[in-house]
């Protein structure tokens, strides 16, 4: 039997017809000119009709995603020196991109820039109605005796403002920072709302830089929920006025998630802790002092107080006991702030007094002013104080050496201080709130008056004894129109990662830009007396005064901020 063998043929073919006839053989071995002259010349004999379709079926290979083709590593390294806008740009053009753009790498980067961190917490909400009484504040010592002899109560009457209650627009809110003006509020002056539940979740950096970004829309666009954590008559509640409050986060343990709560001081003589998930109060530190709580801040686990009585009191948080009470002063201790390694106090005696941790031993006394010392701050190497006198004194923290005296900070006494190296904010009796950078001596004020302390092209860092550079354009002063600035004494500053906060007896809080010192906000209607104290983080800020309030402005309704570090 014969087989054909399939896998061999002796016969020869002829080769198969090419598609241009006598030319298939030539345009394979043509150089690239001429491929480009043939191509050239057929295009050209075609129809339009024929050209689009052509155009069409090339465009694909016209194109090519170098991104997209590179390996992840690869990709998400050059996404890495974007911005957040420009990755939600990225993110539009196709899946591949989107996936790399959505990369929690990158947005970690983007957070961690911002020093934006991700926790697990729980976030609740509150209440409140009203009533006021006219108080000597106690917390404002007297200023220089040229000042003294003057109409005392010129900056210090208390004003009555109609409650006014605002409906919200529901407008949609930016994705980006722009400027704007200011828009309607929202203010619910009775309402509870719903408590948001704690949310366990991986971290989501994308999430957490989006919502870190609403917040700040939010507050450009003046967009909270006002709530009362306490007025006046409230159930366990402050029965004076209350002069100072302090927010605190208590860190993770095995036995309790991590939590924010808030410390308030009163002329009650009592310092109550609120939980603000519920709103209610959750410890009472009583029965040691016999004045005022003029003053109170928290370090690990001390609460430590200030009061009119002239006592420094250090309080175990946990148990409510006193650990030591400190006589020291010779009058009424206004500010009381400390670090892991010292606490500092000041006093209408004029004096600012420094204890070392753990045993409080005294360590220095500082005694240069020639008024009281209205406030006090530190850092690690460096306290500053604020005077009656109009002074602004910067002290080595190791030796009490005055490193620099700012004389005539503000027109008259200064009232409060906040201090984060290198940049100082204050305010004043003159009702303005000062913005000032140590280093170069240059910043902003809401008064038209202040001059800058120095318009060289140079400058010398009295702590460091560097000189710095800055551009001579900048020196000129910055100064915000006088119909934005305070009306009354400001009472209380808080400086920010973005903004200052400020309050006044003329019952207002306003935000300013930290940078350009424009106003932002302007928070009227929530307290019908003098602001004696403020504070805030990225969802809120916090303000008590002589009506008895504590008012909280919310930025952070209607959305999870349990995973947001405060």
């Amino acid at each position: 039997m014969q087989f054909h063998d399939e896998g061999y043929d002796e016969h020869s073919h002829s080769p198969l017809t090419p598609a241009f006839p006598g030319r298939h053989g030539w345009v394979e071995y043509a150089s690239l000119r001429d491929k480009e002259e043939l191509a050239l010349q057929l295009l050209s004999s075609l129809p339009i009709s024929s050209l689009a379709r052509v155009q069409r079926r090339i465009a694909p290979l016209l194109q090519f995603d170098i991104i997209g083709s590179l390996p992840t590593e690869v990709a998400l390294n050059i996404l890495s020196f974007l911005q957040c806008q420009d990755l939600l740009a990225c993110s539009l053009v196709c899946r591949r991109w989107r996936d790399l753009a959505d990369d929690s790498s990158l947005w970690k980067q983007l957070c961690s820039v911002q020093g934006w961190e991700w926790r697990e917490s729980t976030r609740h909400r509150f209440q409140s109605p009203a009533l006021v009484t006219d108080f000597h504040d106690e917390g404002v010592g007297e200023e220089e005796p040229e000042w003294s002899s003057m109409e005392m109560d010129s900056g210090y009457a208390t004003m009555t403002m109609d409650h006014q209650v605002f409906q919200e627009d529901n407008r949609r809110v930016l994705s980006n920072i722009v400027p704007i003006t200011f828009g309607t509020v929202v203010h619910y002056p009775l309402a509870i709302s719903p408590f948001q539940a704690s949310v366990s979740l991986k971290p989501d950096y994308k999430l957490l830089h989006q919502t870190h970004i609403l917040l700040r829309n939010r507050l450009l666009h003046s967009s909270y929920h006002l709530r009362y954590l306490q007025v006046a008559g409230s159930p366990n509640g402050h029965t004076a006025l209350i002069y100072c409050l302090q927010l605190h986060t208590f860190p993770d343990t095995p036995e309790s998630p991590s939590r924010q709560v808030l410390f308030t001081g009163s002329r009650d003589y009592t310092i109550r802790l609120w939980d603000l998930s519920s709103g209610t109060v959750e410890r009472v530190y009583e029965g040691i002092h016999d004045g005022s709580v003029l003053s109170i801040c928290v370090q690990g686990n001390y609460l430590i107080s200030g009061g009119g009585d002239r006592k420094v009191v250090v309080w175990d948080i946990g148990t409510g006991e006193p650990v030591k009470v400190m006589n020291d002063h010779l009058d009424s201790v206004l500010c009381v702030r400390a670090d892991k390694t010292r606490l500092v106090t000041c006093s209408k005696d004029r004096t600012v007094r420094t204890y070392l941790f753990p045993d409080l031993a005294p360590h220095l006394v500082l005694d240069s002013h020639r008024a009281a010392v209205n406030a006090v701050s530190i850092s690690s190497t460096q306290i500053v104080s604020a005077s009656g006198d109009r002074s602004v004194r910067v002290w080595d923290v190791e030796t009490g050496a005055l490193v620099h005296s700012y004389e005539h900070h503000h027109s008259r006494g200064i009232a409060s201080i906040d201090f984060a190296p290198p940049y100082i904010v204050s305010g004043s009796s003159d009702k303005y709130v000062r913005y000032f950078n140590l280093l170069t001596s240059l910043g902003w004020s809401t008064s038209p008056h202040l001059e800058p302390y120095s318009t060289n092209t140079s400058t010398m860092c009295h702590a460091c004894g560097t000189r710095c550079d800055f551009d001579e354009e900048l020196s000129r002063r910055d100064t915000i129109k006088a119909s934005q600035a305070h009306r009354e004494l400001v009472r209380s500053v808080h400086l920010g990662e973005f903004y200052v906060v400020s309050g006044s007896y003329d019952q207002t809080i306003k935000v300013w830009d930290r940078t350009t010192g424009n106003l932002l906000v302007d928070l009227k209607g929530g307290h019908n007396g003098k602001v004696f104290c403020v504070t805030a983080d990225c969802t809120k800020i916090v303000s008590c005064g002589e009506d008895m309030r504590i008012c909280i402005w919310d930025f952070a309704h209607d959305i999870t901020t349990s995973f947001i570090y405060l």
